[in-house]
């Protein structure tokens, strides 16, 4: 465990799954005027997937919800929505 054979792999499968997102028509950042953000998508609202160890370890992950309503606060609806 945690060899460096085996921190090779983890570095290559890290940047391999790096997403970017692409600022269409500038959307980004979001601007002070927005009213709502809907939240989109199976592991919107789940932190399991948010492990940085196998196993259980207590510590409780945030959800991407949740990220969103602790930055835009109550100034903007933040909802889950389960499909489109």
């Amino acid at each position: 465990m945690n060899s460096a054979a085996h921190q090779q792999v983890a570095l290559r499968a890290a940047r391999e799954s790096i997403v970017l997102l692409k600022n269409d028509q500038n959307v980004l950042p979001l601007n002070k005027e927005i009213k709502s953000i809907a939240v989109v998508g199976p592991n919107a609202d789940d932190d399991s997937t948010a492990r940085y160890r196998y196993g259980p370890s207590g510590v409780k992950g945030v959800t991407v919800l949740e990220g969103i309503k602790a930055k835009v606060g109550n100034r903007v609806e933040s909802e889950l929505r389960q499909g489109l």
